[in-house]
């Protein structure tokens, strides 16, 4: 699609990047098995790999980052637990206006 694309019109480069980053692969569950560390690996360069299996439906692979969180159930409820203490113990903010909200968050 991209060499099409770019064989009819020209495209400055940060743009052909830009489209390369769009591409989707939608492969089986047998072809995943028998290439995981291919798929594995356009999914960490940006590529979008989509799973799709018969019987569970279809899975996008994507890597985690440091956005994201991992924890355990057990971890995730204790840090609500925490929470819900400090709060008890007068250690949260009241924040009641757009303003109050912008200054705490400028502060941290």
């Amino acid at each position: 699609m991209v060499s099409n694309l770019v064989s009819k019109t020209i495209i400055p480069i940060f743009a052909i990047k830009h489209i390369k980053k769009l591409i989707m692969v939608v492969i089986s569950s047998r072809d995943f098995r028998s290439n995981q560390s291919k798929y594995l690996g356009m999914a960490a360069n940006g590529t979008g790999v989509v799973l799709k299996t018969r019987s569970l439906g279809s899975f996008k692979i994507v890597p985690v980052t440091e956005d994201d969180t991992l924890m355990t159930k057990e971890e995730f409820f204790s840090k609500i637990d925490k929470g819900i203490k400090e709060i008890k113990e007068g250690k949260g903010y009241t924040i009641n206006s757009k303003e109050e909200l912008d200054r705490f968050l400028e502060s941290l």
